[in-house]
């Protein structure tokens, strides 16, 4: 969006986009609807690049976990150096809880808490409710197009 602050009084009668003079209301930023709705869609495509990175990186997190689990495991001890091997982000949790272990941080129904510093044990909550099926099919449809093996 245009900022028109400490601009002179031609600077600021000129469209935002196109440079254009303008012509009409005093508080008038666009020339016409085709440079507002310019303007407009670079908005919506910055803010949807700036929300979609954490979002891609929880899901990657989420698609590791899966993977390490295996068929029957609940629970397991990984070092940190081999999740960040596999591209997992540390920095990118759906929450975080203090408990008698310390921190434990949580993706989805997985958690997992520093055993030392260089293994962290994860565990599947089964209590916890799994991802929902609507949002995972999203995401598994997003991500079938990359085809990025861990």
């Amino acid at each position: 969006m245009c900022i028109t602050t400490n601009l002179t009084e031609e600077e600021r009668r000129k469209c935002c986009v196109c440079d254009s003079k303008l012509h009409g209301r005093s508080d008038k930023v666009f020339c016409n609807y085709k440079c507002k709705n310019k303007a407009y869609a670079q908005h919506r495509k910055d803010a949807y690049a700036a929300g979609s990175q954490p979002i891609k990186r929880l899901n990657r997190n989420y698609y590791i976990l899966c993977y390490l689990k295996g068929e029957n495991a609940d629970k397991f001890c990984i070092s940190k150096s081999e999740l960040r091997r596999l591209g997992f982000y540390f920095d990118v949790v759906s929450g975080i809880e203090q408990n008698k272990f310390g921190l434990k941080f949580h993706v989805f129904e997985f958690s997992w808490y520093p055993v030392n510093n260089q293994n962290i044990m994860v565990y599947r909550n089964s209590d916890e409710q799994p991802i929902s099926p609507y949002i995972y099919k999203r995401w598994e449809r997003h991500m079938k197009h990359k085809e990025t093996p861990f």
